[in-house]
């Protein structure tokens, strides 16, 4: 799309630093789709998200909107998104505790983590990020915010791989399952495009 027929919001709105990130993606290309924005957008914000306004909203010949998310957003599949078999047994589970500490996990999401079962069980999440994503732990702050509010989420982030490889991960967690105060997380490593 020609992105010099889009109208960027991004949120926060008060988020002055994301928002003159996201604005230099758009004016550094002549052409963009919402997938390469969002791309973009995390390199420096790994949980951002984009969404398009449906066509249905537009009139006439306004603009698209594009909406940039610095965390995600939690309402719903990602735009784009695969429906996923999230009670496959081959996909990566773990419960959490309230603190976002894991508590139990499966092979599969021990191979994701690319750490011994000893060293991630009792950590909190944030704890295995990169820390070339400077925005990641508040982010996922904001993000587990959202989820206590809304008891249920699902979407993706860019989470990279020990050695820094750059990887996306889509995810879904339901508050107080299997009990009360444990959550369960279901994790799939999204194929590159």
């Amino acid at each position: 799309m020609n992105v010099h027929h889009i109208q960027l919001r991004t949120f926060p709105s008060g988020d002055r630093a994301f928002q003159g990130f996201a604005r230099s993606i758009l004016e550094g290309v002549e052409a963009l789709t919402p997938t390469d924005f969002q791309a973009g957008l995390r390199t420096r914000y790994p949980a951002a998200a984009v969404r398009s306004q449906s066509e249905l909203a537009r009139r006439g010949d306004e603009p698209v909107v594009w909406y940039a998310f610095r965390y995600g957003t939690i309402a719903g599949r990602p735009s784009g998104a695969f429906a996923f078999d999230w009670d496959d047994p081959s996909v990566a589970e773990a419960i959490i505790d309230d603190e976002r500490r894991f508590v139990a996990l499966n092979d599969a999401l021990v191979a994701i983590v690319e750490l011994p079962r000893e060293a991630i069980l009792g950590h909190a999440i944030e704890e295995f990020t990169n820390p070339e994503d400077p925005s990641i732990r508040e982010d996922l702050a904001a993000l587990w915010a959202e989820f206590v509010e809304a008891r249920e989420a699902e979407s993706t982030i860019r989470f990279n791989r020990a050695d820094g490889r750059l990887r996306e991960l889509a995810y879904r967690i339901v508050a107080d399952d299997p009990e009360r105060g444990r959550h369960r997380l279901r994790v799939r490593e999204l194929a590159p495009d």
